[in-house]
């Protein structure tokens, strides 16, 4: 590159959008600014509007410049988010700008498109309307404020086709960064690597977004954020995929891997497959699409049993078993059946998947307990059942039996290394045990919590989803019940068992952090702190001041009685879910079969 092929020049408003074609390219991110960060400019914008500022710096927009069909056009690199915006502003301020636009994220020839249906651009040019007439300035002196006296430092490099090396550039010259997440890599390098043999690198980013979109609306009406998944999800199962059909492996390596590290070494051909990456990153994206919404029917069509719903979750529960890298093996599985039963997704199809995961998370959680060597050996067997005798398997039911008995055999053999952990899970499961002292809180709460969501009405699958993994309450906290320092003072003895303890959602939780000082030397702090903490669970469990809650409260008055309750009902559920046929053998030796 020539030094001449780098230009840098101060652009105001009205000037940058005189310029020819622009187009955002598919490996950007999508328009997402909320109105918090928009109010954020408009405050800016008419502070300096009313204090006649000459000049306001809008940082720096970064382009790269080419020629197109005869024509010059800029590629905005970084800016996307600030020049929307301002469009919305100048639209509502009674100008459009006149430019030839092309999103290529969402294949839109025009803001103005966008506005009509993509909801993130309708709600913020309602709320700048809103903003701006609330404000009660004069709309042409406004405008023209934006258009001469908003400045960038613009900075151009011209006729750079390379996706990744455009970015190495812009990466270079912004002391900043471009703080891109893995999927904005993988799909950048994606299409460069896919570039070498394909001609039209907007057709593959075309093609890749379309299959991003597939996971995060699986849905054609969009009912229900419960099924949208991130593209993460989407590239965990890519990589489990193309693990599939590697020649050579170490699975417990290839498990551990991150997304990043792994599709580096893919893009460097550093490992070997032979595979039409393309076709099968996007049939791998309907797939999941369509296993999200037979996940959406079964949960719409089907009342569930408490064991149907542990069943139902445990992609989730495979999650919080310490196994959380390989949860979207379920995606594989289904993507494996949907290759071989004329693409389609059935009932049959999922009820396989979760027996096989529910298998999985039940032998990951209990090793969890174990050391980082056993780690390895759990991986490596997970590995050698799903991307081995997968290959083999004729009849689902029978890969199921076979799946549940090589795991047994693996308990005996992962037993001879550290049989301790057994003993310290029985430790645990008891009525006095210290939950605390193991690797696995959040796991046991997460099942007291499905239970008592459960217990409360007759919930769906979806229902719990929500609570728990996907909803209001995502990122719940572990929460004692009696508090330790009220426990600590009183010698409470069941402080750190699992019927002390309970989850709160997170503003739940800071809210009432403060108030066990408030009480704890009064006579009756213990009675205090469990009727605030078991009102704000009901509440967020959207059962506060209902009969349930107060006979609920009035049942455990004692609140001692309350915590050996729960300690016997947690202990005999926790019990019941870890009483699997293949896990027959190693809970003989728990002692807690019966």
């Amino acid at each position: 590159m020539e030094k001449d092929d780098i230009s840098l020049e101060k652009t105001s408003v009205k000037d940058f959008f005189n310029k020819s074609d622009f187009i955002i390219p598919g490996y950007q991110r999508p328009y997402e600014w909320d109105s918090e960060r928009i109010e954020t400019l408009l405050n800016n914008f008419l502070e300096a509007f009313r204090s006649k500022e000459k000049v306001y710096l809008l940082g720096t927009i970064q382009l790269n410049n080419y020629e197109l069909n005869s024509k010059s056009t800029y590629e905005i690199i970084d800016g996307h988010q600030r020049l929307t915006t301002l469009y919305l502003i100048k639209k509502h301020l009674g100008e459009c700008p006149t430019i030839n636009y092309s999103n290529q994220i969402n294949g839109a020839k025009s803001i103005d498109d966008l506005i009509q249906k993509e909801k993130v651009y309708k709600d913020n040019y309602e709320f700048i309307g809103k903003y701006i007439d609330d404000s009660d300035i004069e709309h042409s002196q406004f405008n023209k404020f934006i258009d001469n006296n908003v400045i960038f430092i613009e900075i151009t490099i011209k006729n750079c086709t390379s996706i990744s090396d455009t970015l190495k550039i812009f990466d270079t010259l912004n002391t900043s960064g471009l703080k891109l997440d893995v999927k904005d890599i993988f799909k950048i390098e994606f299409t460069d690597f896919l570039s070498q043999t394909v001609q039209d690198s907007s057709e593959v980013i075309h093609d890749i977004n379309k299959a991003y979109n597939n996971v995060l609306h699986p849905l054609s009406n969009d009912l229900d954020e419960v099924y949208c998944l991130k593209e993460s999800d989407l590239l965990d199962a890519f990589r489990f995929l193309l693990i599939s059909k590697m020649e050579k492996h170490q699975y417990a390596t290839e498990l551990k891997q991150s997304n990043s590290f792994f599709f580096e070494r893919i893009f460097k051909n550093e490992i070997n497959i032979t595979v039409n990456y393309l076709d099968e990153f996007s049939a791998l994206s309907e797939c999941i699409k369509s296993t999200q919404i037979e996940l959406f029917k079964r949960d719409q069509e089907e009342q569930t049993t408490t064991y149907d719903i542990v069943l139902g979750n445990s992609k989730e529960l495979l999650d919080w078993s310490g196994y959380g890298r390989i949860k979207n093996l379920y995606y594989y599985l289904s993507y494996y059946f949907y290759v071989k039963i004329n693409k389609q997704i059935s009932k049959e199809t999922i009820n396989f998947c979760d027996a096989v995961i529910n298998s999985i998370w039940r032998y990951c959680s209990l090793f969890r307990l174990a050391q980082r060597t056993i780690t390895n050996g759990v991986l490596n067997d997970i590995g050698s059942i799903l991307f081995d005798d997968l290959i083999d398997c004729e009849n689902t039911e029978e890969y199921i039996k076979s799946v549940d008995r090589k795991l047994s055999e693996n308990i005996d053999n992962l037993l001879r290394n550290d049989g301790n952990c057994f003993n310290y899970f029985t430790e645990i499961i008891s009525k006095k045990g210290d939950v605390y002292g193991c690797r696995l809180p959040h796991l046991f709460m997460y099942l007291s919590y499905i239970e008592d969501v459960f217990e409360i009405g007759d919930k769906t699958i979806k229902n719990v989803k929500q609570e728990i993994g996907y909803g209001k309450n995502k990122g719940l906290e572990i929460e004692h019940i009696v508090s330790r320092k009220i426990a600590e003072k009183y010698s409470y003895e069941y402080v750190n068992s699992i019927g002390n303890l309970m989850y709160l959602s997170k503003n739940t939780n800071r809210r009432l952090g403060g108030k066990v000082e408030q009480y704890i030397n009064e006579q009756d702090a213990n009675t205090k702190d469990f009727v605030c903490k078991i009102s704000e669970y009901k509440r967020d469990l959207n059962y506060a001041g209902s009969a349930s809650v107060k006979a609920f409260l009035e049942k455990y008055e004692d609140n001692s009685n309350f915590i050996d309750d729960r300690n016997t009902k947690k202990i005999q559920f926790l019990k019941e879910i870890y009483k699997y046929d293949f896990l027959k053998n190693g809970f003989v030796k728990l002692n807690i079969s019966n």
